[in-house]
């Protein structure tokens, strides 16, 4: 089946025909990637968590996750740079920002910036498997009491 493909073609027909969407965590807070884990199990299979904006970015042109999970405050390159960064490269890639910030203007920089969808950390256990399906289908999902009406 692989014999005279080109590698991008390799990871193109691999993209295509994996079963569960693949999730990267990028957050500054090391236990928020175990609590990903765990509220989207066993639909989803995480692939990696980072701790900061470059890490972010590498391991996405890395990995080639379906959907990035992104604090929006990060150490190093802020997050709504990476947003910028990593959806003009792979216009495929979902961003999801997950924050405990629950404001309009938080959400609004980010979906401007590029991302697909704005979930506030206290509502992650419901919100954040909802969240991936829409934006993977590509709809816009932004958390309750955030002002959905952007």
């Amino acid at each position: 089946m692989w014999a005279g493909m080109g590698y991008q073609s390799m990871v193109e027909l691999y993209l295509q025909t994996r079963k569960k969407p693949h999730i990267l965590v990028a957050d500054s807070e090391p236990g928020i990637p175990t609590l990903v884990s765990f509220a989207l199990s066993p639909h989803f299979e995480m692939v990696g968590a980072v701790y900061d904006g470059d890490a972010a970015i590498l391991a996405t042109v890395g990995i080639k996750p379906d959907v990035l999970i992104l604090d929006l405050i990060l150490p190093g390159l802020s997050s709504l740079e990476v947003i910028r960064r990593v959806t003009g490269g792979d216009p495929r890639l979902k961003v999801i920002v997950l924050t405990a910030l629950d404001d309009r203007v938080s959400a609004t920089k980010a979906l401007e910036a590029g991302a697909s969808g704005f979930v506030v950390k206290r509502r992650m256990k419901i919100d954040l498997p909802v969240a991936i399906r829409q934006v993977l289908s590509g709809k816009t999902f932004v958390s309750a009491g955030s002002d959905n009406t952007l």
